[in-house]
């Protein structure tokens, strides 16, 4: 299995990513993680396995990302969920980023099974109002209180 992850901007209040990072690394689950690379020339998002050896270097807006020259790619296609940063939700799986549709396009090009999960550290707001034709809609949002699910699918769950 391969999760796409972000690696938080702390100094945004996004959830901290890294304990459930060091989680599955030490655990030795059988999952492969994935990071993005952001590309603003062209508003895209590069995809990077991501180990414990993977050298990290900050953005321009200081949010680590692996080091293209040392590290390995991954495609989209291998990608079959997806953690996703946001800034709000709302109840429909609507979601506000921090703009420029970076996201949008990569949750766009996921397979159709792909699971969308926002990770939040507030909850819903009723709607949000200013949605465009292009924004990709969450499958599920955890929070602290709870897990919001948005489509019809039920999560395969064993003790």
């Amino acid at each position: 299995m391969y999760i796409h992850t972000f690696l938080p901007i702390l100094r945004q209040n996004e959830v901290n990513t890294w304990p459930l990072i060091h989680r599955i690394w030490q655990e030795q689950l059988g999952v492969t993680i994935a990071v993005s690379k952001t590309e603003p020339t062209n508003h895209s998002l590069t995809h990077y396995l991501l180990t414990s050896e993977t050298p990290l270097i900050n953005n321009r807006w200081g949010v680590p990302e692996p080091n293209p020259a040392s590290s390995v790619q991954c495609p989209v296609s291998e990608i079959d969920l997806v953690l996703v940063p946001l800034v709000a939700f709302d109840r429909q799986g609507h979601r506000v980023g921090y703009g420029g549709g970076y996201y949008d396009r990569f949750l766009a090009e996921c397979h159709p099974d792909c699971l969308k999960i926002g990770l939040s550290l507030v909850e819903s707001i009723d709607k949000i109002t200013d949605i465009e034709p292009t924004d990709i809609r969450l499958d599920a949002c955890v929070t602290p209180r709870q897990i919001h699910w948005f489509t019809a699918i039920t999560p395969n769950v064993t003790n």
